[in-house]
């Protein structure tokens, strides 16, 4: 919980500062808050479908070059992993990653409008990029038993590729889709056997959130 505030106040810090650095810059700083859901799941792990629902929360800042072109970065808390239960079935597992997330996009925006008040924004944001994630905890429950040791068998670190389109309904408030998944396996090699490869287990992820612009 403590990490997971930690996130939160680091991003949010870095979006206000930037957002007050904006005053009088013509809208070169952006930042907004951002909020939502992560449905993921893991290929290589004998399981399908997006089942495992996880938080995503954080903040994001942008350098607006040009009216259409923008750079971005986010902090995230972020909770993935995998999840699978059969019906008929009393075995289960619970498969959960949580990560320090920070995303890196570029951002194409189209579709300029002018609202009653006078600010002009975009409808419609496209970005893509790479997210680097950083390992907080992996756990691990089959039919609600823990697995021991069980982090010691991921990765801390991994890159993700993002596809990320958004929509603006006003010069503040948006909703946002995000598509990733990783570029490698986010599993170790067998830590009983130095040699023995590592299951190939890529995330896969897809993330619904509101953002806010300050």
């Amino acid at each position: 919980m403590k990490l997971i505030i930690l996130t939160l106040g680091v991003g949010l810090f870095l979006s206000s500062a930037l957002a007050q650095s904006n005053e009088g810059e013509a809208g070169l700083f952006n930042a907004a808050f951002v909020a939502g859901v992560n449905l993921s799941q893991i290929d290589g792990d004998a399981a399908a479908g997006y089942n495992k629902i996880g938080i995503n929360i954080g903040g994001r800042a942008g350098i607006q070059f040009s009216e259409r072109f923008e750079l971005s970065f986010e902090i995230l808390y972020s909770q993935k992993g995998a999840y699978q239960r059969a019906r008929g079935n009393p075995f289960f597992f619970h498969t959960r990653l949580d990560y320090i997330e920070i995303p890196l996009e570029a951002n194409l925006h189209e579709w300029l409008v002018e609202d009653a008040k006078g600010n002009v924004f975009s409808r419609i944001v496209f970005g893509a990029g790479l997210s680097y994630n950083q390992l907080l905890l992996a756990k691990r429950k089959e039919s609600g038993i823990e697995v021991p040791l069980f982090e010691e068998n991921y990765k801390k670190h991994n890159l993700m590729i993002t596809i990320s389109p958004t929509v603006f309904f006003t010069h503040k408030w948006g909703v946002n889709f995000r598509w990733s998944r990783s570029l490698y396996t986010i599993r170790k090699k067998d830590s009983s056997n130095s040699s023995a490869r590592a299951p190939a287990e890529i995330l896969h992820m897809l993330s619904f959130r509101g953002i806010y612009k300050f």
